[in-house]
């Protein structure tokens, strides 16, 4: 039978697999928005980097485009303000987001 054989079948049991219960498809966008909130507050405030730089780095460290990250930072201004005002620290910023690099440049 076709794929009944496989190369590492020996390596797995024969047991059917737990069902898991599916998250929904946008079940983490919001700490993602999140955390694309706090860089881009390290970017611009803390680096004092210019927006279409602070873009960029956006882009390469959350793998998505330009006119995504323009869209969750348009849509999330008055947690951005919040986040402005409360004016986080390197070690505050570190201590939430720990993944993150939080060396300014």
């Amino acid at each position: 039978m076709r794929g009944q054989q496989s190369l590492f079948s020996d390596l797995f049991s024969e047991q059917q697999p737990a069902v898991r219960k599916q998250r929904p498809r946008n079940y983490f966008l919001p700490d993602r928005n999140e955390a694309l909130l706090h860089r881009y507050y390290f970017h611009a405030e803390i680096n004092r980097y210019r927006y279409d730089d602070c873009i960029a780095h956006l882009e390469k460290e959350f793998y998505l485009t330009a006119p995504r990250i323009i869209v969750v930072l348009s849509a999330s201004v008055d947690q951005l303000s919040q986040i402005v005002n409360e004016k986080p620290t390197l070690p505050e910023l570190s201590k939430k987001f720990p993944h993150f690099n939080w060396k300014s440049r």
